[in-house]
């Protein structure tokens, strides 16, 4: 009985062995010399699903993320990622030298002034999309003879240069990235949106409201871009390109531009790892009663050895911990895409209730790991910052609406809103660590605040910028006021009611204030509120 289920597991194993994809390219000794002196910068625009986006909590995900991972398993490449989350600011810093590779990219006549193209990843078409409740326009032609119709664009797209020589005669009217412009056009701000396929597509999958009309004659090959004056580099990235086979390549592009859409249950990866699960569990269900004695016995020697390595222990966690990021993340995001798709695929309420019950608290793991990772980094000292510019009340509107979507139901009884300076204000900081900075201050107003109101905000004090996060909670007792800075440190606002969290969540603020430049201070009535102070030194 057990040769068949050991059988099972190889072969499914070598089934999933075969599914992953690699290149073949092997660095020659001055490729490798190469790699091995020089490090380099890549720039990240993480508004472009489904090549480059942010998933759940700050993690970048995409086409183009995995195929850096299937080339830095080759090469060992040493770089830093830079974000821009504009993109007219990522095109001009490759254009400046600032950042040594770019991707996805368009080649274009002018990008090729400065960049060196690999050959062509992926093919995706240009899309028009209107709104399903209007006549027009039904094609190019169409859109052609009605001046007044508006085309929503993002300024410096490839696209938007096609809009501009072709509708010259019609308003153009720019937002910021895609999902602006999608957003535009189901307000009703906009009546046309052009943008490549694969990427609407993303934007449609929960929209019933837009439709796509037509394919556009445009350039639509996305490729890696390279600084003309890195050809090493340019080099290697082509070679390791090549080195993926067509067949390869097409299973990449077709995982994130199809399959990544397809109900759980017709996707060849979950049969796969379903067929591992029961086959791993027909073994631990054969083996149990044999190996019940010898486990209690291992694991009373482990304890024992345990008590005997605790101080190694204690100084091997850390960095256990900071490196287990993205293998633990893998699985969860799996968990949050398969409950997605469980409430989008089925209609019964207790379906989506349980799909939803399970990617809240897989959020809830999520957030609850990347705190410790990052509590980790402190406790090290491993934290690299890395400054950008960032517009503030852009940054504030993308943690509200990530919060709006993950504490619906307390909306109901909260206010949750913003409080800007008059004018819009940049500072160079840490884009991902001052996001999660905000987002600890903010998870913790809602935990304390049962009604009333959750306020965030920003403004300038004889011009230095004051950030704050103000509610109208319980409150904090003047007697742990001292303490809530502290590691492991929880309160109650009642002797016998103690709130849920990992009680590192303010150190971890406090540790990244100090980091960033920020001076922490905080205000505290019980039974009215509390409002943290995040002062630019």
């Amino acid at each position: 009985m057990t040769k068949p289920i050991l059988l099972i597991i190889w072969v499914l194993f070598l089934l999933a062995g075969c599914n992953k994809v690699t290149t073949s390219y092997e660095p020659t000794p001055e490729e490798k010399e190469w790699i091995a002196k020089h490090e380099f910068t890549i720039g990240v625009y993480p508004l472009y699903p489904p090549y480059a986006f942010v998933e759940e909590k700050q993690s970048i995900t995409g086409l183009f993320n995995e195929l850096q991972q299937i080339i830095d398993d080759a090469t060992g490449f040493r770089y830093k990622q830079v974000f821009y989350p504009n993109w007219a600011d990522y095109l001009k810093a490759a254009e400046a030298g600032n950042i040594d590779v770019i991707h996805p990219i368009i080649p274009t006549t002018d990008r090729r002034t400065y960049l060196s193209f690999t050959s062509p990843v992926v093919m995706d078409p240009h899309v028009m999309v209107v709104r399903k409740d209007t006549k027009k326009p039904q094609s190019l032609a169409d859109l052609k003879q009605h001046p007044e119709l508006r085309i929503a664009a993002v300024k410096d797209y490839f696209i938007t240069d096609y809009l501009l020589n072709t509708f010259d005669q019609h308003k153009i009217v720019y937002y910021a990235d895609d999902r602006k412009c999608i957003k535009a056009l189901n307000r009703g701000e906009a009546d046309v949106f052009m943008s490549q396929k694969y990427t609407v597509r993303y934007f449609l999958k929960n929209n019933d409201n837009l439709v796509t009309i037509t394919d556009i004659p445009a350039n639509t090959i996305l490729s890696i871009g390279v600084q003309k004056d890195k050809a090493m580099l340019y080099q290697i990235y082509s070679k390791a390109i090549n080195g993926i086979s067509e067949d390869d390549l097409a299973k990449l592009v077709n995982k994130w531009s199809y399959q990544r859409y397809l109900p759980f249950y017709r996707q060849y990866s979950f049969w796969l790892y379903t067929g591992l699960m029961a086959a791993g569990l027909a073994l631990l269900l054969l083996f149990w009663n044999k190996t019940l004695s010898r486990e209690v016995k291992s694991r009373t020697e482990q304890l024992l050895e345990a008590k005997l390595k605790a101080e190694e222990s204690d100084r091997l966690k850390t960095a256990f911990v900071s490196n287990i990021s993205h293998e633990v993340r893998t699985p969860l995001n799996a968990i949050n895409g398969y409950s997605e798709l469980l409430a989008l695929e089925f209609s019964d309420p207790k379906i989506q209730e349980y799909s939803n019950d399970i990617l809240a608290n897989s959020h809830r793991l999520t957030s609850v790991i990347e705190s410790m990772i990052i509590f980790s980094q402190l406790e090290s000292g491993e934290v690299t910052i890395s400054n950008q510019k960032v517009d503030l009340n852009e940054l504030m509107d993308t943690v509200i609406m990530q919060f709006r979507e993950m504490v619906p139901d307390k909306l109901s009884k909260i206010d949750f809103k913003t409080e800007y300076a008059s004018e819009a204000y940049s500072l160079q900081t840490d884009l991902f660590y001052f996001r999660k900075m905000l987002s600890l201050l903010i998870d913790n107003s809602f935990k304390f605040t049962e009604a009333g109101e959750v306020v965030i905000g920003y403004k300038l004090i004889n011009n230095v910028l004051q950030v704050f996060v103000r509610d109208t909670g319980s409150g904090i007792d003047p007697v742990q006021l001292p303490r809530i800075f502290d590691k492991f440190h929880k309160f109650s606002i009642h002797n016998d009611r103690f709130y849920s969290g990992t009680g590192v969540g303010l150190t971890i603020v406090m540790g990244l204030a100090d980091l960033l430049g920020f001076a922490i201070d905080v205000e505290s009535t019980p039974g009215s509120g509390t409002t943290f102070y995040l002062e630019k030194i």
